[in-house]
């Protein structure tokens, strides 16, 4: 009978246990923000680069897509306005490659996206992308089109980019805090689109 008792007991500690691990380790649903991020808390992620930059305007850049055809950056802003991503292959795979597995997985229409991608040359920037696994709008370009404070973090950053080039809301990612960038990309999704 002892044996019975204490195997129910035994059993019943690592039910809850198995509960308290699984609970603990639960991850939030990827639509979900704990709280509204409202436009000021927006400017405060990327509070740096926001009061440098935010509303001067990007050069019209000529932007080539996968299959090697040219078109100017802001006819890629195809609505009022587009959640950029500005990422070099010299910054690390994983600090990029972390961003773009969040726009893939995040409820944001690819519309309302642009990945925009400095490499050494218009074949490495294919040859990267047609062996991803995303599905996300990256266009080419090449290291000097771009040259402007945001790239002195060399770091892929997050901006706004609306449709007359103007700037705003940027933020350089967080490799420790997914749910910072969480939170980012869904305050501008709740706030812009």
């Amino acid at each position: 009978m002892k044996k019975y008792i204490s195997f129910i007991v035994l059993s019943g500690v690592v039910v809850f246990t198995v509960f308290l691990y699984i609970d603990n380790h639960r991850q939030p649903a990827a639509e979900t923000v704990d709280e509204i991020i409202d436009k000021e808390e927006l400017y405060a992620f990327g509070k740096d680069l926001n009061d440098v930059l935010s509303g001067t305007q990007m050069p019209d850049i000529n932007c080539i897509d996968i299959s090697g055809d040219s078109i100017k950056l802001s006819d890629l802003v195809t609505g009022e306005r587009v959640l950029a991503l500005y990422y070099s292959e010299m910054h690390c795979s994983s600090c990029y490659e972390k961003q773009f597995d969040l726009l893939q997985h995040l409820p944001l229409d690819s519309t309302k996206l642009l990945v925009i991608g400095a490499h050494s040359s218009h074949r490495s920037f294919k040859f990267y992308w047609s062996r991803s696994s995303y599905s996300l709008p990256a266009y080419y370009i090449d290291y000097i089109s771009l040259d402007w404070y945001a790239n002195k973090y060399f770091f892929p950053y997050f901006f706004i980019l609306d449709k007359d080039l103007t700037v705003s809301y940027f933020h350089v990612p967080d490799q420790k805090d997914v749910e910072k960038n969480k939170r980012y990309v869904l305050g501008v999704k709740n706030n812009f689109f």
